[in-house]
């Protein structure tokens, strides 16, 4: 036997990487088999594995529906009636939608263009005006991928050691972080780290021969194709959760890979990149 609970899907950006890892936190609490199937799509996902459940690709109002079997699951169902009506909701704090400047934005002020300051349009972080030196931050090379693999035992233990060590970083930064957006990120790439299928296609991989390395770059090329495909445009640019949790990885295994010094200025400055990572974001120092 099993029971099911059918619900419109609430969240207006659709189930990413954060709402996801609320669902899959709630789920592990119970020993019951738990399923959420996209109605629109046909996809089912594991409740319990975060990257299985953004893979469904729910936008917001598809139609779906929960199954939870097994042994403790009246007790389950029960508390996800709960969940589904008063928690999952309001788990996802809107965000505002970032400006593009560019031929339809507005020019400069005349003030500046006088003085022929060069004008560069991009995406800002956050709404406001601010006049500081601009400090451009390169992005980090990944080290090479070994083609040759170790004994699957070495490799496979290698994994291990570099998501535990992922982890405690993690939640040493999660302990001193007061935003609550910025903890549901934590939260979210902690999630992505110990998914299980996640961890099962990379472990299925090295058991094919691939190194540790290179389990992890197939595992991230999957996931990412997967959220690429998404009509939905916030979920293709939540691909890059996925491939900042999988770079981190990637460094921790291959520690003696050559890595540039990153200076950052110690007075207040713009902050001007190609492309700001999470765990790159999280890392700044906000008073500058």
């Amino acid at each position: 036997m099993s029971c099911e609970r059918t619900f419109s899907f609430p969240l207006e950006h659709g189930l990413h990487a954060r709402p996801a890892s609320t669902l899959c936190d709630f789920a592990a609490q119970h020993r019951a088999d738990v399923r959420l199937l996209n109605e629109r799509n046909g996809i089912e996902a594991n409740a319990k594995s975060v990257l299985s459940l953004v893979a469904a690709d729910v936008r917001f109002g598809d139609p779906c529906v929960l199954t939870i079997a097994g042994e403790d699951e009246q007790s389950c169902t029960a508390a996800f009636d709960v969940f589904l009506a008063d928690v999952f909701p309001s788990c996802d704090e809107p965000i505002p939608a970032p400006t593009l400047g560019g031929s339809g934005s507005a020019p400069p002020p005349r003030v500046i263009a006088s003085t022929g300051a060069v004008s560069v349009p991009g995406i800002a972080a956050c709404p406001g005006t601010v006049a500081a030196p601009a400090f451009v931050l390169e992005a980090e090379p990944l080290p090479d991928v070994p083609d040759g693999a170790d004994t699957s035992e070495r490799e496979a233990a290698a994994i291990t050691e570099a998501v535990e060590s992922a982890a405690l970083d993690m939640e040493s930064t999660l302990a001193g972080v007061s935003n609550a957006t910025e903890a549901d990120v934590l939260k979210a790439h902690l999630a992505i780290l110990r998914d299980p299928e996640f961890l099962q296609r990379v472990h299925t991989g090295i058991g094919s021969g691939c190194s540790a390395g290179a389990a992890i770059v197939s595992a991230r090329d999957h996931y990412t194709s997967v959220l690429g495909a998404s009509e939905s445009e916030y979920l293709r640019e939540r691909a890059m959760d996925v491939r900042d949790v999988c770079a981190q990885l990637l460094r921790r295994l291959y520690p003696t890979t050559e890595r540039r010094e990153r200076p950052v200025p110690a007075e207040r400055h713009i902050l001007v990149t190609e492309d700001l990572t999470p765990s790159e974001f999280l890392a700044q120092d906000k008073n500058l």
